[in-house]
């Protein structure tokens, strides 16, 4: 039996890997209910201060599912720190779910963030505001 060095068994043990990556496959992302368009989101402030983030939809019927809002706080770490966070888990034909916060008085960069429950995120552009 032909014994094999530490760089072969490497090279196999990547190449089993590979072979089985190639047979396990991804579970694509949900996208929004059949018939419904994927949320249009806002963020501003409001009051003067306090953060407020919308996403909104119109189905072309009553659909059953989730739709969530969330404030992100914008910073060099991924996932970026959640602020404030919304849901409704409704059937309905427009959906339009809100959130807001005060967030301690901080300045820091915000945004908000909308999606359908395991769908795709839609992100604001960052803003740079102090909160209430």
């Amino acid at each position: 039996m032909k014994r094999f060095g530490r760089k072969s068994g490497i090279v196999a043990a990547c190449a089993g890997a590979a072979l089985l990556g190639g047979l396990v496959t991804a579970v694509p992302a949900m996208a929004a209910p059949s018939g419904c368009p994927e949320p249009s989101v806002r963020f501003a402030l409001v009051t003067g201060s306090t953060l407020w983030g919308q996403s909104k939809a119109s189905c072309n019927s009553a659909k059953t599912s989730t739709m969530t809002t969330e404030i992100k706080w914008d910073k060099n770490l991924l996932p970026d720190p959640l602020t404030a966070k919304n849901a409704m888990t409704d059937t309905r034909k427009d959906w339009t779910v809100g959130v807001s916060s005060c967030d301690n008085g901080n300045h820091r960069s915000y945004y908000a963030r909308g999606y359908w429950k395991g769908g795709t995120y839609h992100d604001t552009t960052p803003r740079g505001v102090r909160a209430c």
